[in-house]
């Protein structure tokens, strides 16, 4: 296997492990039982860019409940952390790529 086949093969396992993350569970009370993905989605579109109507209108239900909200938020936080986290180790392999590439 050359080098940058290696790469894109470690950087398609860092994609597919973080959507297996988004797409598990999110730690909340709700009685929908959102993903983290769900959270992500309806956090980031419905109250703070280019805010969709109805996942305004699912924020401001989820908001009804302080301690779930509070719970939810949290899980959004950590789930910005993580993707943070793995920003990281993915631009490494596209500097190692390009550096590859030109050798």
């Amino acid at each position: 296997m050359n080098i940058v086949k290696s790469y894109k093969v470690y950087f398609n396992y860092l994609r597919d492990e973080f959507n297996i993350y988004m797409d598990e569970p999110a730690t909340t009370l709700f009685d929908d039982r959102p993903t983290r993905r769900d959270l992500y989605d309806k956090i980031i579109y419905g109250k703070y860019a280019h805010i969709n109507s109805q996942r305004r209108n699912k924020i401001k239900e989820w908001q009804v409940e302080h301690f779930d909200w509070d719970l939810a938020f949290n899980q959004f936080d950590q789930t910005l952390h993580d993707f943070a986290y793995i920003i990281e180790p993915s631009v490494e392999v596209r500097r190692k790529t390009d550096h590859a590439l030109r050798l």
